[in-house]
């Protein structure tokens, strides 16, 4: 594993990187030496940013099954009224699309708050929806 001073950060970008979650930034200075790593101090900073723990290469089905799920969820998942269903949909239900992954709590909690985010565009659509309805309706004479 490199260290840091090894990096050759700016100081802008050591200061940024000190504020950090120490275990956040020793999981992605662990990363930066492997393989497929072609910008290691863009890679790192990037990753440290993104807030983010790191995941492996090898595990490329989890990082399409969230990319997918995350997909769902701003597609169809902001028209689910209730985070339970959501839940269900992508951890717990016979065909949950992150079932391989229900235990991990941070994945879970991502999830979650994205809904809660993808859900104020479903709700606005849904009030867009009904105001249009309500112009179609024919008025009544009195």
């Amino acid at each position: 594993m490199r260290e840091l001073s090894s990096l050759g950060l700016t100081a802008a970008q050591h200061q940024e990187v000190l504020e950090a979650d120490p275990l956040l930034v020793a999981a992605w200075l662990d990363r930066i030496d492997e393989p497929d790593v072609t910008s290691p101090v863009g890679f790192f900073i990037t990753g440290v940013r993104s807030g983010e723990m790191p995941f492996r290469q090898n595990d490329e089905k989890r990082g399409k099954a969230v990319h997918l799920a995350e997909r769902w969820l701003a597609n169809v998942g902001l028209y689910v009224v209730n985070e339970a269903d959501v839940r269900d949909e992508l951890f717990d239900g016979p065909n949950a699309r992150l079932w391989h992954w229900r235990d991990d709590e941070a994945l879970r909690e991502e999830m979650s708050a994205r809904w809660r985010r993808e859900r104020v565009r479903g709700q606005q659509a849904e009030r867009e929806h009904e105001e249009y309805l309500a112009r179609l309706r024919p008025k009544a004479k009195p």
